[in-house]
């Protein structure tokens, strides 16, 4: 008996992109057209080897916390950049995912890593220092993740070379689908720090001379060797508590017996029966946009574009508009290894946003692309609104590799969209508690939410990563959201502090004559749980001629003249806030 088959979507992202620390940082670098591509010395002199000037790096690779993974310094010192990265950007991806890392702990959770060249590989391993075989040992890119966070799950490094994110793919949606583990954390690395490898792949002739990578124009000379480190968390939608989108069919095909090693060699007979393949079961006329591999030669460009117009233009041409496609690879290089995962999130920016940000450096088409030429397919020079749900991606490997995968915009519509300094539609502010590692980290954390408009689902992944403990969150904080106005002063509003690891005793201290107040209720009786209790109590006074909703709410200044007003004002205020915090779990040592 064939099993069901789940959807599976991408719930979390995490990453560090050419000159961007964040997913976010990368969101806002693609719509503001600026390069991610730059000429300077942080990895290598210029003119070193005579290797091309223009590379996109990451802002850092050199720091790990190695506390929080349980890490020995000696292990941390050797351990290769691409393996602590990993580690980092996996624990983003879980955390933007709305989940408390400490969760996946014994769960049937897999690591799928894709990794190509380590260049950091050469030198600590030729070095004398200990440990040097665990820190650069590949396995351990994925093996390091299970281990830190407890998980069952297969774990494993795939090296396809820069298809090896759509093989991590590939492997993860039929796994999660099947159901045959819980999730899946997908991570894929590169970084380009020895001049020597770029010269060896600019004497295979596909590195441009300069800072840019033209994809698809008529000028296009090469790519950019670029950096970035990606990591996804892979449900089936019905776990999930956020969604980038659903990935409905992956395709991958290796073509051996070639007389280059490059692409260039590449068949379009080779990519359109991958492409068909993939497409076979889906409704064309609902593609978007493709995310094509674009590297910038122009032969391949050229063939690429023509295979899409025979696959995507010619047998669907119900809306009659041309395909529009567009390459990160223009505004950000070509991240080789991490290729795959870049183009993915370039297409989950366009879902969730539902605008295709630019293509850059694209000046006139390739003259032969036909399908540029004659109008069948468009680039995307200008932020523009995505028409459909799905968005195809490809990826072409060193190897002779082909991959192509198809994501769904996911289908779910906010209820209320609000404007900056706009409170909840229920009234009630949100509290958030937060934790981190250092006192600095957690304002940081603090201050960008408080950046950020009231979204009631926004505010719920936070309350599922913080409501239970994260080991080694020594430093606490909470604000509370959202800001009201540009004056608002907040200070009064947020708090950190260290975290000894103690649980401190709670007393709760009920008070006595004297705290009462007109309208003492108001505020509270939006608090839905507050109300309920409220409603139980006034339906045991109302026979005794005693009108609670009153005494809560009444503005009378002389309705506490009557003694009778005030014990049952307090009493009831009590009653009902004891009430809301048991339902949360607080429960008291004392009472006083």
């Amino acid at each position: 008996m064939a099993r069901e088959k789940f959807e599976v979507v991408i719930s979390g992202v995490g990453g560090m992109f050419p000159e961007c620390n964040s997913f976010d940082d990368f969101r806002e670098l693609l719509f503001s057209g600026k390069s991610g591509v730059t000429v300077d010395t942080r990895r290598w002199p210029q003119g070193s080897l005579d290797a091309p000037p223009g590379s996109g790096k990451i802002p850092s690779f050199d720091h790990l916390d190695s506390t929080f993974f349980g890490m020995t310094p000696n292990l941390t010192e050797v351990t290769d950049p691409l393996t602590r990265l990993c580690l980092e950007k996996s624990i983003e991806a879980i955390v933007d995912a709305g989940v408390n890392p400490a969760d996946l702990s014994g769960t049937h959770t897999s690591v799928l890593v894709g990794s190509c060249i380590s260049e950091s590989e050469f030198i600590q391993l030729f070095s004398s220092k200990k440990l040097a075989i665990l820190g650069t040992n590949r396995a351990m890119q994925a093996n390091r993740i299970s281990f830190s966070l407890n998980l069952t799950g297969q774990s494993y490094q795939l090296d396809t070379t820069w298809a090896g994110g759509m093989q991590c793919l590939d492997i993860a949606k039929r796994i999660v689908e099947e159901g045959s583990v819980d999730g899946c954390i997908v991570c894929v690395a590169n970084l380009t720090i020895s001049a020597a490898i770029s010269k060896q792949m600019q004497g295979l002739g596909v590195l441009s001379k300069d800072e840019y990578t033209r994809s698809f124009s008529s000028d296009a000379g090469g790519y950019n060797r670029s950096e970035a480190i990606v990591s996804f968390y892979v449900q089936r939608k019905e776990n999930a508590r956020r969604s980038y989108g659903s990935i409905v069919e992956v395709g991958l095909k290796t073509f051996g017996d070639r007389d280059a090693i490059f692409a260039q060699n590449h068949s379009p007979q080779e990519l359109k029966s991958l492409l068909e393949e993939v497409y076979e079961n889906v409704d064309k006329s609902q593609i978007g946009f493709v995310e094509a591999d674009g590297s910038g030669v122009r032969a391949i460009d050229a063939m690429e574009l023509n295979v899409l117009k025979e696959v995507l233009v010619d047998s669907s041409k119900q809306t009659g508009n041309p395909l529009l496609v567009g390459s990160v690879k223009s505004n950000v290089g070509h991240t080789e290894a991490s290729s795959t995962f870049v183009s993915v999130s370039k297409a989950l920016v366009s879902m969730d946003s539902g605008l295709i940000p630019p293509n850059l450096s694209y000046t006139e088409p390739n003259p032969n692309a036909d399908a540029l030429i004659n109008g069948d397919i468009k680039v995307v020079t200008q932020v523009t609104p995505l028409p459909a749900p799905l968005v195809g991606v490809t990826t072409m490997g060193l190897g002779s590799s082909f991959g192509h995968v198809v994501l769904k915009q996911h289908d779910k519509v906010k209820a209320h969209v609000y404007g900056k300094y706009e409170m909840y539609r229920d009234g009630l502010p949100r509290l958030i508690t937060v934790s981190g590692r250092t006192e600095q980290g957690l304002r940081d954390i603090l201050k960008k939410i408080k950046t950020y408009v009231a979204d009631e689902e926004f505010a719920a992944l936070f309350h599922q990563v913080f409501k239970t403990s994260i080991p080694r969150h020594n430093i606490r904080g909470y604000v509370l959201t959202p800001d009201l106005s540009p004056e608002d002063e907040t200070e009064n509003l947020e708090q950190v502090e260290y975290y000894e690891g103690l649980k401190k005793p709670i007393w709760f201290i009920f008070s006595g004559m004297g705290s009462q107040w007109n309208g003492m209720g108001n505020d509270l009786l939006r608090i839905p749980m507050f109300r309920a209790s409220m409603e139980r109590l006034a339906a045991v006074l109302a026979p005794k001629g005693v009108d609670l909703f009153e005494i809560l709410t009444s503005p009378d200044p002389a309705l506490f003249d009557n003694i009778l007003n005030s014990f049952v004002g307090i009493a009831a205020c009590q009653i009902g806030l004891v009430d809301i915090l048991f339902a949360l779990g607080i429960t008291p040592d004392g009472i006083v």
